[in-house]
């Protein structure tokens, strides 16, 4: 395999790789989205309002941010959800 046809198998690659991210974009967000309701709704009815502790809880979960990540690394992701579902 010469150079160039070794250049072009990793440009599909690559091009392949970055369309199943935009496409995994959107699940794993809203699998964080749903993440995220679940822990402030935990925080919430376990801790009583204007506290201290029901903000720091709310604070140190989940965020919708996470699906960003797991986009990029969607193969761990796929990996993980296809198990935990089994």
């Amino acid at each position: 395999m010469d150079q160039e046809r070794a250049a072009k198998l990793l440009l599909r690659c690559l091009i392949g790789y970055s369309a199943v991210a935009v496409v995994a974009f959107g699940p794993a967000t809203v699998q964080s989205e749903n993440a995220m309701a679940a822990h402030v709704a935990a925080c919430d009815a376990e801790h009583k309002p204007g506290t201290q502790e029901r903000a720091y809880c709310r604070s140190g979960g989940p965020s919708i941010w996470d699906g960003a990540p797991k986009a990029i690394f969607w193969p761990f992701w796929l990996s993980y959800t296809i198990a935990r579902n089994l």
